[in-house]
């Protein structure tokens, strides 16, 4: 019994211990006040592909739909449009006209994912972004969870 209790409480003092858990890429969902909704995004990447594997969000000109994308490989030829059609749901510019500045400046981080093989960081903050049905900057990301 008393070495049970050893064990448990070694094991609350690794956790308390760890700033945060260990995580690989991020689910989100998206809405709009419209109607439209996609659940269940696997974003960035996990422990076995991060390597050449990053999916963000994503919208080819005008189309109706959300995608994602492969940010490791944006110069393939396997993206549904051209990339000059492209439009990266994290790139500020995307984000919110209301916001009258960029998101970065006070506005909360949904997913955040850190690519030092290229030099850049992907992040979706919470704010509107153009919805791809109704035009407007009414979209919204929510943190649904984790995936390996």
């Amino acid at each position: 019994m008393r070495q049970h209790h050893v064990l448990l409480l070694l094991l609350l003092f690794v956790l308390l211990l760890t700033p945060e858990p260990l995580r690989a890429g991020l689910i989100v969902s998206a809405s709009c006040p419209c109607g439209y909704h996609v659940e269940g995004m696997s974003l960035f990447g996990g422990r076995s592909n991060y390597t050449t594997v990053c999916r963000i969000p994503a919208v080819c000109g005008s189309g109706a739909e959300l995608l994602l994308v492969n940010a490791l490989a944006l110069d393939s030829e396997m993206l549904p449009c051209s990339l000059d059609e492209l439009m990266l749901y994290t790139d500020p510019e995307f984000a919110s006209e209301l916001m009258g500045e960029a998101p970065d400046k006070g506005a909360n981080v949904v997913a955040s994912w850190n690519l030092s093989s290229i030099n850049r960081t992907f992040v979706l903050y919470d704010v509107g972004y153009y919805c791809p049905r109704c035009g407007k900057f009414t979209l919204r990301f929510h943190r649904v969870g984790f995936w390996d």
